[in-house]
């Protein structure tokens, strides 16, 4: 079975089901509701989910439903049936005549006995549909009458043609095309009108359907009620009965006929309408088991008689003794109970003065009514998350009529005196509470819904609960408001053009939009191998906007300012920034304005990032002993800035991207425009992973495997971090191309890997470059050419006042505490190397001389005294690799291709020494443009400025 080939106006409209046989029904299999447009699914959703659940589906449907943006070309079906012989393919010169004039997209049906075709048109003003009589069977071949019959046994005649434009009416799709004709739906208004002419037309609501007016109208309201829906041939015994195009008609089983047809069931519609003597009653399964177990006769069916809650309750009790439902299936209105003249002692309810009572007894044994409150008040919503309880209460003052809705924590209503001050706030003054407490408003409940509460968005098994996906209806939301997810239906091809503007907006986009959509899918499927992405350029680049704009694909929310999540001074602590980042859940978060200017801040984002990529909170104690309950992050962070923060294990987790400036605003500002349309991609897309049940980790260790032994031949440090950024985005942009957006992604295939490819190769230097190690070594590098008088040379001792190492043949010695502490005062490191961390660094990579007798460190003598230290080899500068400076652009400097011209220090020091942090010094480039620096160190003897914060020297 395949649908390659059914046309993009029915592709693209969200009509689609399941089907099992000729029955509609959604993936989970069930038929209930699907007249409701809330039911339907889009093509890609319903195709998705009969793919991933073979044998639990028939194929595919399609619902055929008016729309009014669609205007005089509405999509109409054509049902020609009786027609064809399914063993030959010899169709009926009539079926032929009318397929040859429509021209347009044609299917065989299911039985293989007709056709459906697809045209463009409107039915006049006030028509859904329209039928005919059909023809004799002695207008067919005895064998081909004979043959259809089998396989259709209700059939009575042939050539029978129908045409929907409403109804809804559900149409089994096939996918087996007849090639013979046009492969889209065309326009065939004159045709429409000519197939008019040989049928009967029904009405809408207000024409002749054969059934009442206000039984048309109960089909409407159906979906509404909190009864479960029924199969109306479940309920009512049609066997034997006429088919009269799509109703039924026959005797009534319980009253009998004297015509044997004052019965009409209409299947499609779930309705039933009795005519007999005058009698024109009738309505649905529901209303039928009412009239059927006595609780309303027959001559009375109508509309409203299932709102008397005696009716329903008797209803359903037969109903669940029939066993058409179960009794836990059954969602009845939440209500506070009502006192009945037939309480016995003890009951208590809402006496009809609106206040809490409650039946006692007098001396003598006779019931009366004592006052327990003012305050009617139910439990109307009870919610759980993580054995966590809240309710809802609503209620109403006897003495105001005050309307009254409150939540509270199942710790608050378990104290009496909390509960009473809830009550009495809520209540106000003259609504008396008297005593009533939580036990009292138990008891005043009834029905009560219960629901999953979800405070985090999530997975639960293969369903993301993130609000506007539908596809849990046993859930409340309460997200916290940094948490703005929202996503919607609506129009998936207008989504789809914006979808392909967002990839080509800028070089990066497609890693930036992939990581993204990829949020959820680490969440569930990757969590201990998370990553994030980072944006880091000038102001005016927009990645700020940028990553807004994109993040708002699970919800406009996402673009107001007041949701981003500021780092440092201007944003909030650390603790609340870990907060927000913890109830994002599996959706990504923005991390804005994050600069290493501040120390602290710094230090602040590197424990930020590295808790969100464990994965959890540090381990806490309690006071009474044991541990505290940690929280799980399964957030992507997106993190926007101008100064990267360089410390090789965090930036190794995150794909940082070099963003640049666009002088081409047109395409952001033509995506700014169309932003309602962000989370009709994001209701896509999560529906599109809820529909998906294989493992997506299925060969990811391997490929990472391979990829990370590739990395590590190029000489990168922390290849298997740089394997699974790598892999991770591939199988992402792979269910991207396969996803509803798979055509868009597929123009940009090409794109997309030269981007990750180059960001990838730049990150492996990148990290490489701010290992602990790089930086060690390349600042004693450049301390060794700007303050030489710190090392002795040879064997001659030295005057300085400050050591920290020696050189000779054998190679440079540094003593480990002296040269930690002034790379320290450099800022060499955004969080210091210990002793221990760097020796077995430098003994890992080779560094260091052999070392004898199992010592840790080499042992030499400075002026006369044995030291221990470092020793390194006399070729331990050769190769070394660079210290990338793009990452310290931002602190006042420009690429180290800039070369000053002159310098001046306000009086240069007379010998090698350290000035003061607090100065600022400026220096005048080729372009004569000032810049200006701090934290500097001047050697007068050679001439050289060298820059410690940032890892180079210039030379004059």
């Amino acid at each position: 079975m395949s649908f390659d080939d059914v046309p993009a106006m029915l592709r693209d409209a969200k009509q689609w089901v399941a089907r099992k046989e000729k029955k509609p029904c959604d993936l989970q299999g069930r038929s209930g509701g699907w007249q409701n447009s809330d039911f339907w699914i889009s093509f890609e959703e319903a195709k998705a989910g009969i793919e991933s659940n073979p044998g639990m589906f028939s194929g595919l449907g399609f619902v055929i439903a008016r729309h009014p943006e669609r205007g005089d070309k509405q999509l109409i079906g054509i049902d020609l049936d009786a027609c064809r012989d399914p063993r030959t393919g010899w169709v009926s010169p009539w079926a032929a005549e009318i397929l040859r004039k429509l021209n347009s997209y044609t299917e065989l049906s299911l039985s293989g006995t007709g056709f459906h075709v697809w045209i463009l048109g409107k039915l006049p003003e006030g028509m859904d549909s329209a039928e005919s009589e059909g023809m004799e069977p002695i207008t067919l071949p005895p064998d081909v009458w004979a043959f259809i019959k089998a396989i259709k046994k209700n059939a009575a005649r042939c050539n029978t043609i129908e045409i929907y434009e409403d109804g809804p009416r559900h149409f089994a799709m096939t996918g087996s095309r007849v090639t013979d004709y046009s492969a889209d739906a065309e326009y065939r208004p004159e045709v429409l009108s000519e197939l008019l002419g040989l049928c009967r037309c029904s009405a809408g609501p207000s024409g002749d359907s054969g059934l009442p007016e206000w039984a048309v109208e109960m089909a409407k309201v159906a979906a509404g009620k909190r009864l479960p829906p029924l199969n109306i041939l479940d309920v009512i015994d049609t066997r034997g009965w006429e088919q009269c195009g799509h109703q039924l008609r026959g005797p009534h089983p319980t009253l009998g006929s004297s015509t044997g047809h004052n019965l009409v069931v209409d299947p499609e519609a779930g309705l039933w309408a009795y005519m007999h003597n005058g009698i024109n009653s009738g309505g649905d399964a529901w209303l039928w088991l009412a009239c059927e177990c006595g609780a309303v006769p027959w001559e009375e069916a109508g509309a409203g008689k299932l709102k008397d809650k005696t009716i329903v309750e008797k209803t359903i009790a037969y109903a669940v003794s029939r066993q058409l439902v179960n009794a836990e299936d059954v969602i009845r209105e939440p209500e506070i109970r009502l006192l009945r003249p037939d309480d016995e002692p003890g009951a208590i309810g809402i006496a009809p003065d609106g206040t809490v009572q409650t039946v006692t007894t007098d001396p003598k044994g006779n019931k009366e009514l004592k006052w327990v409150s003012d305050c009617a008040i139910g439990i109307y919503l009870e919610t759980q998350e993580d054995r966590r309880t809240e309710f809802v209460f609503r209620g109403k003052g006897a003495k105001d009529g005050r309307p009254v809705e409150f939540t509270a924590d199942a710790d608050v209503v378990s104290e009496s005196r909390k509960f009473r001050a809830l009550m009495i706030n809520y209540f106000g003054a003259r609504n008396r509470l008297g005593k009533l407490d939580f036990e009292t408003a138990q008891r005043l409940s009834r029905n009560t819904i219960l629901r999953e509460r979800v405070t985090i968005p999530r997975w639960r098994q293969n369903i993301p609960l993130v609000p506007g996906v539908g596809l849990a209806g046993d859930v409340v939301f309460r997200l916290a408001q940094q948490t703005p997810a929202m996503v919607c239906d609506g129009d998936i091809g207008a989504a789809k053009e914006l979808f392909r503007d967002m990839l080509k907006l800028r070089r990066y986009s497609s890693l930036l939009l992939t990581t993204i959509l990829g949020a959820p899918v680490f969440a569930r499927w990757f969590k201990n191998d998370r990553i994030g992405i980072a944006l880091w350029g000038k102001t005016g680049s927009n990645k700020t906007t940028i990553a807004q704009l994109f993040t708002a694909i699970y919800g406009l929310g996402y673009l107001d300012d007041r949701t981003l999540l500021k780092h440092g001074k201007l944003g909030g602590t650390q603790v609340g920034a870990m907060e927000v980042l913890l109830n994002a859940g599996i959706l990504p978060r923005i991390l804005d304005n994050v600069k290493a200017t501040d120390a602290k801040d710094a230090l602040a984002y590197i424990a930020i990032i590295q808790a969100i990529m464990e994965g959890g909170e540090k381990l806490r104690g309690k006071r009474e002993g044991g541990l505290r309950t940690t929280n799980e992050f399964l957030v992507t962070p997106i993190v926007t800035g101008e100064i990267k923060v360089s410390e090789a294990s965090t930036s190794a987790r995150i794909l940082n991207l070099t963003w640049e400036k666009s002088q081409d605003m047109a395409n952001l500002t033509s995506i700014q425009s169309r932003v309602k349309y962000l989370p009709v991609i994001g209701y896509h897309w999560l529906r599109y992973l809820a529909a998906n049940t294989h493992d997506l980790r299925q060969g990811f260790e391997q490929k990472r495997s391979e990829m990370a032994t590739s990395y590590a031949a190029k000489g990168y440090v922390n290849p298997g971090r740089l394997a699974n950024i790598y892999c991770l985005l591939r199988g992402i942009w792979t269910l991207i191309e396969n996803g509803p957006f798979g055509e868009e992604a597929k123009e940009f295939h090409d794109e997309f890997l030269n981007a990750l490819n180059e960001a990838i190769e730049a990150q492996g230097l990148e990290v490489t470059s701010e290992t602990e190690l790089a930086r060690f070594l390349n600042a004693v590098r450049n301390l060794r050419a700007s303050r030489p008088d710190l090392f002795m040379t040879g064997g001659l001792p030295n005057s300085s006042d400050r050591i920290i190492g020696r050189e000779n043949e054998l190679g440079l010695f540094l003593l480990p505490e002296e040269t930690l502490g002034l790379l320290k005062q450099m800022g060499v490191f955004t969080q210091v190397p210990s002793e221990n961390s760097i020796t077995k660094a430098l003994k890992e990579e080779g560094y260091l001389r052999e070392i004898k007798d199992r010592r840790r460190l080499n042992i030499t003598k400075i002026n006369g005294i044995k030291v221990s230290g470092w020793w390194l080899k006399p070729d331990w500068d050769d190769d070394l690799p660079e210290v990338d400076e793009a990452s310290h652009k931002s602190r006042g400097t420009e690429p180290s291709t800039w070369e000053p011209k002159s310098i001046s220090l306000g009086g240069s020091p007379t010998k090698p020494t350290f000035l003061e942090k607090s100065k600022t010094y400026r220096g005048v480039g080729g372009g004569n443009e000032e810049k200006t620096y701090d934290r500097n160190v001047w050697d007068s003897g050679s001439n050289r400025l060298y820059f410690p914060s940032f890892s180079f020297v210039y030379n004059f």
